[in-house]
């Protein structure tokens, strides 16, 4: 019986991605908040994107990369990815972002240009190039 009472993660995952694209947002969100809050790095980008969206839940840039930020500091793809997306279209942050991002909600850009992450790379030399 000790393992009824354990959360099953990736089957909470599973339903709420399923949720989600079958566009049931606030059921999607419902699902996976808490499993972001208990450090699912994979499940903390989707309310970043929900909120940065207005998916299910009103519309917020400070929770968006709230979320995104610590998605992307566990060096979630994703999370990597969309945070870089709102510093490509000042979504809430400055467009500016200096040339050796290492300290503070840019750690993690560093990490994912050290690693290689394509997209990332991809909005890095789109932001240097920009007015």
């Amino acid at each position: 019986m000790l393992f009824a009472a354990m959360p099953v993660v990736a089957g909470d995952y599973e339903y709420g991605l399923a949720a989600y694209q079958a566009r049931d947002y606030q059921k999607a969100f419902r699902l996976l908040k808490p499993l972001a809050e208990q450090g699912h790095a994979t499940a903390q980008s989707n309310p970043g994107m929900m909120y940065d969206k207005g998916d299910g839940v009103p519309q917020d840039a400070a929770k968006a990369l709230f979320w995104l930020t610590r998605a992307a500091e566990q060096g979630d793809a994703a999370g990597q990815y969309d945070l870089g997306s709102l510093y490509e279209y000042g979504d809430g942050v400055s467009r500016r972002i200096p040339p050796r991002p290492s300290t503070g909600t840019l750690r993690p850009l560093g990490r994912a240009l050290r690693m290689r992450v394509t997209p990332w790379c991809y909005i890095c030399g789109r932001l240097e190039s920009s007015p």
